[in-house]
């Protein structure tokens, strides 16, 4: 039903209306807004229009525009890791209610088996917490190896 009313919908909403369809504040918003726009649209095809005529200049200021960007991307550190980064995460695993201390501990150890790489990742693993007789989860904290810190 709703793709039969679309063409009937599109022919009530798209009908052509007169300048003076407006009046009072409307008016006077559109006819700013109207007028901003073909400015703008004007000064963009203009633009284009001299970037085009002289592709060699833009090419250059393009290739220049590059290599700040490379020379600022070697400057400035490569990482999202801040200098106050102490080597260490906190990791918290949590289960489904209910689940077993059994199931939490093959979690930790599945934990453990990809924090250990060969890199250098150590991973210092806390205790599990357990909320009364639910055993579903463990906090656990893992310190980052020499080479992730930077000290070789």
């Amino acid at each position: 039903v709703a793709l039969t009313l679309s063409p009937a919908l599109c022919a009530l909403v798209l009908k052509p209306g007169g300048e003076g369809q407006h009046k009072g504040f409307f008016a006077l918003f559109f006819a700013l807004f109207n007028k901003v726009f073909d400015w703008t649209q004007t000064r963009y095809t203009t633009t284009v229009g001299v970037i085009l005529k002289r592709s060699g200049l833009a090419l250059a200021v393009f290739v220049v525009l590059l290599f700040i960007v490379i020379s600022l991307l070697r400057a400035i550190p490569s990482g999202f890791l801040p200098d106050e980064d102490q080597g260490y995460f906190i990791t918290m695993i949590q289960l489904p209610d209910g689940a077993s201390k059994q199931r939490t501990d093959d979690h930790r150890c599945s934990l453990r088996r990809i924090c250990e790489d060969p890199r250098g990742a150590h991973l210092g693993l806390q205790r599990s917490f357990h909320q009364g007789t639910r055993r579903h989860g463990g906090l656990y904290s893992a310190t980052a190896g020499p080479q992730r810190r930077g000290l070789q």
